[in-house]
């Protein structure tokens, strides 16, 4: 991965972390190296199912307005292709949002979800990778 991938990768988690939020991430390999880093940004829950609820508030949409910020900001890297499994209010199921994600060979997949606690001394970054691969590993920590 060039310095420029691992910068921007960084700066997801940054931002993920500044909004308090959970990412999914899968590093992959596609069979056909274009020279293009493909991210498929996927905000959590959607559509009827709103998330967490904090008064008016729905998870639902913090996630969708944080992944078209980050979209935004990955747009700006040429060698980067960023894909989304939603950009409306609708609700992909897991099984649509994995298919995506599989279909155009994603390199890095996204899921983004700010989670909520009525316990307000827990806060940071959750982070979810493949026991099996110690590359997910890495990248998580």
């Amino acid at each position: 991965m060039s310095k420029a991938l691992k910068a921007v990768c960084l700066l997801i988690f940054a931002a993920l972390v500044l909004w308090g939020g959970g990412i999914l991430l899968h590093l992959g390999s596609r069979e056909d190296d274009d020279g293009i880093f493909r991210v498929v940004l996927d905000p959590g829950h959607g559509g009827e199912d709103p998330g967490a609820v904090v008064g008016e508030v729905q998870e639902k949409d913090i996630n969708l307005a944080i992944a078209l910020q980050v979209r935004e900001l990955l747009a700006e890297q040429e060698e980067i292709e960023v894909l989304m499994t939603r950009e409306q209010d609708v609700y992909p199921t897991l099984t649509d949002r994995a298919d995506f994600a599989n279909e155009n060979q994603a390199d890095l997949y996204i899921s983004i979800h700010v989670n909520s606690l009525e316990d307000e001394s827990f806060a940071g970054i959750m982070t979810f990778f493949h026991p099996e691969k110690r590359s997910s590993r890495a990248y998580a920590q």
